[in-house]
C-alpha cells in the first residue's frame, strides 16, 4: 500500500504548531475524519519553515449535510512580501546612515517604557549624548568624514 501521506512539521512565526499527520489511505476506514479530526472553522494564518520561507495557509472545511467531510488548504509563498514589509519598517524606524533607532522608534519605546514604569511602579531613565562639532567636522573636512565619525560613534553604542 501507498503512504499518500507525509509528515509535516510547520513552525508558526515562533511558536510550534502541531504536525500533520496522515496515514495511508486504507479502504476499510469509514471516512478521512477517522484519520484527522478536522476544524469545524475556517482559519488562516502565517508559517514560517526551517528553510525561512513564509507562508500564507487558508484552511475551509467542507460540509455536507452540517457534517464536515473534507477540507481545502490553501497555500501561498509570501516570503518575498514579508521580506519587503519588514525591510520598509526597519527604513522607517531606523537612520539610514547609522542604522540606529530614529526620533519615530525612540518616540513609542519612551512611550512604552513609561507606560510600563507607571504599570509596574519602576523608574525610567533616558541617556541624551550630544556630538559637538559634527557640523564643523563636516564643513572642514567633508560630509564623507562626519559619516564616518557618526558610523563609529553608532557602532559602539550598538
Amino acid at each position: 500500500m501507498q503512504h499518500l501521506g507525509r509528515v509535516l512539521q510547520l513552525r508558526r512565526l515562533g511558536s510550534q504548531v502541531r504536525s500533520l499527520v496522515s496515514s495511508p489511505m486504507d479502504p476499510s476506514e469509514r471516512s478521512f475524519q477517522t484519520t484527522i479530526k478536522l476544524p469545524e472553522e475556517t482559519s488562516f494564518g502565517t508559517i514560517k519553515l526551517k528553510d525561512g520561507k513564509i507562508y500564507e495557509r487558508h484552511f475551509q472545511p467542507q460540509r455536507l449535510n452540517d457534517i464536515v467531510v473534507g477540507a481545502v488548504w490553501s497555500f501561498r509563498d509570501v516570503t518575498h512580501r514579508v521580506e519587503m514589509e519588514n525591510k520598509l519598517h526597519f527604513q522607517a524606524t531606523h537612520d539610514a546612515l547609522t542604522k540606529l533607532p530614529n526620533r519615530t522608534l525612540l518616540h513609542d519605546r519612551v512611550q512604552q517604557a513609561i507606560a510600563s514604569g507607571e504599570r509596574y511602579h519602576h523608574s525610567v531613565a533616558l541617556i541624551f549624548i550630544y556630538l559637538d562639532g559634527v557640523k564643523e567636522i563636516n564643513q572642514q573636512l567633508g560630509h564623507s568624514v562626519g559619516d564616518q565619525l557618526l558610523k563609529a560613534v553608532a557602532d559602539r553604542l550598538a
